[in-house]
């Protein structure tokens, strides 16, 4: 992303963070700061932790957008299938 965005201003949490309304606050102030048409960029997993917090101000919502998650199998697709199966035959 710091490649393609000249003026990215970047906030970092610690994994399966809880959003406080001090981290929200402090959103609304760095976006407060930025030109009409940023937008708040995050990943999948936090986007949706975000939405549903019952903190996240209304003015926000708008903002968010994530990176979504994919997961692909690039070799030995089969074989990670047959364990997966076997697994959850077995449990």
């Amino acid at each position: 992303v710091k490649s393609h965005v000249p003026n990215l201003k970047s906030m970092h949490f610690p994994d399966h963070h809880d959003f406080t309304i001090s981290d929200f606050h402090s959103m609304q102030q760095c976006m407060a700061t930025m030109p009409q048409d940023t937008i708040l960029l995050t990943t999948e997993k936090d986007a949706m932790r975000m939405i549903n917090n019952p903190h996240l101000p209304h003015s926000l919502r708008s903002y968010i957008h994530y990176l979504p998650i994919e997961t692909k199998l690039i070799n030995e697709q089969d074989t990670f299938i047959k364990i997966l199966k076997d697994y959850v035959r077995e449990n």
